[in-house]
């Protein structure tokens, strides 16, 4: 594996398996969530087409669990505009984790947690 498709992503009580492998020409990556949480990027894609195709497939699955039924469109708009301000701010990223890692330390408001209903902390929801 490498750095940019880790063999498996947390996202609260659901891991998600993910890997590279040879996909179909023109498919940059696909995803499923039922029966299990599987992303699959193609391995001949470029660090910076495989970030992008990462992002573009973990909203998929972002989608399907909460059940948002993003449209194909909007999820690539999501993916450009995710990938612009992190491109454009590369101090934001690690900002950002490192404060939700201190105000999550003590206890995990995810883990357990139906990602359906969102965070169990009702002072995380807008």
């Amino acid at each position: 594996m490498n750095e940019i498709v880790p063999p498996e992503i947390q996202l609260g009580a659901i891991t998600i398996r993910a890997g590279m492998s040879r996909m179909e020409d023109g498919t940059f990556g696909d995803s499923q969530f039922h029966p299990s949480a599987v992303i699959r990027i193609d391995d001949r894609l470029d660090p910076s087409s495989a970030a992008m195709t990462m992002i573009h497939e973990l909203l998929h699955v972002i989608s399907d669990t909460w059940h948002l039924d993003l449209t194909e469109r909007q999820v690539c708009c999501l993916e450009q505009a995710i990938s612009m301000v992190m491109y454009q701010n590369p101090r934001l990223m690690p900002s950002l984790q490192n404060a939700i890692r201190r105000t999550t330390m003590a206890q995990d408001p995810f883990v357990g947690s139906n990602p359906a209903d969102g965070p169990s902390d009702p002072s995380r929801r807008s």
